[in-house]
């Protein structure tokens, strides 16, 4: 179920009678998570280190919730941690590593991956992905 505002009934137009009861019984759901008083949400959310954001959008335009936003003033991408559910496609998805979710990193992610791949590799196992950072010489 999604997050959000739900409206139900004759309030969205004329309703036939299988509509109105479909919905009523979707209504009576999303009435019980309501009269509970308080939901528990998952603590995972992205973050992005806005320093080095490169500005470039990738991430706005795949986040499935729409919980990224990007800031036209500083010209980088911002999560709403209201809207974000942690999912991690936009830390996979940035160009420029910059954004981690909260308990996982890019490096764990693009590690979960290449566990998931490790027998399909054509050359036998070999590392698909190492991180390298670059390291500034004196």
């Amino acid at each position: 179920m999604t997050d959000g505002i739900f409206i139900a009934g004759a309030c969205q137009g004329a309703k036939d009678i299988p509509s109105s009861v479909a919905q009523g019984a979707a209504a009576a759901v999303v009435w019980s998570l309501i009269s509970q008083g308080e939901i528990e949400i998952e603590p995972i959310r992205a973050q992005i280190d806005e320093e080095r954001c490169s500005g470039c959008r990738i991430c706005n335009n795949l986040c499935p919730y729409s919980a990224i936003e990007y800031i036209e003033e500083k010209g980088v991408s911002r999560v709403n941690p209201a809207l974000c559910k942690g999912c991690g496609t936009c830390v996979g998805a940035c160009p420029s590593q910059v954004i981690e979710g909260q308990h996982f990193t890019f490096d764990s992610l693009m590690a979960q991956i290449e566990g998931v791949l490790w027998d399909r590799r054509p050359d036998g196992g070999t590392t698909v992905y190492a991180h390298t950072e670059s390291v500034a010489s004196d």
